[in-house]
């Protein structure tokens, strides 16, 4: 079988999304649109108006997004996750192995190995001139657990930090979000 198709079948497991999950994503929206729309509202409007029109707005994914990370953002200690987190227990990958020939001494690295990728992000300063910066930092291993011959290594670490400066209002480009 195609391993691209085994890590996939992996992966699609570990996010497949719940309803309960789908339905707590709409309350955090609405709710975080209610909050900001009672800011701007009218003295006369009723918070029930506030909610039939957040409740009727059509919400996309990003903006969906975007209300679940503002609404953990006041915890100091809140990290959400960035990009996919997984274990694949098994990939299969041809290995350039020149690298490391000085290093292993005429042992052999495995093609097998287990794969593993974190990826976390921080709302470090909201609010900043209409903006929010965030750090965002990934994290993928390569270990070669199944090659006891080399004492299972760590064969490669790849760190992707990012710095983000997000805003909703896209007036540079004639557009507003």
């Amino acid at each position: 079988m195609n391993n691209k198709i085994v890590n996939l079948v992996l992966v699609s497991i570990l996010y497949w999304p719940s309803s309960y999950a789908t339905d707590q994503v709409g309350n955090i929206v609405v709710d975080v649109c209610i909050a900001r729309e009672s800011t701007l509202a009218a003295n006369e409007q009723t918070i029930g108006e506030i909610r039939k029109l957040c409740q009727d707005k059509e919400h996309t994914l990003i903006g969906e997004r975007r209300a679940l990370e503002k609404s953990v953002a006041s915890n100091p200690f809140a990290i959400v996750p960035y990009k996919p987190n997984y274990i694949l227990p098994f990939t299969y990958s041809k290995i350039n192995r020149e690298p490391y020939e000085e290093l292993l001494d005429g042992r052999e690295l495995s093609d097998t190995e287990i794969k593993i990728q974190v990826s976390i992000k921080y709302i470090a300063i909201e609010n900043l001139f209409v903006n929010d910066l965030e750090f965002a930092l990934t994290v993928t291993r390569r270990w070669q657990a199944y090659n006891t011959d080399i004492s299972t290594p760590f064969r490669e670490t790849i760190y992707e930090p990012e710095l983000m400066l997000l805003t909703n209002n896209l007036g540079l480009f004639g557009a507003y979000q």
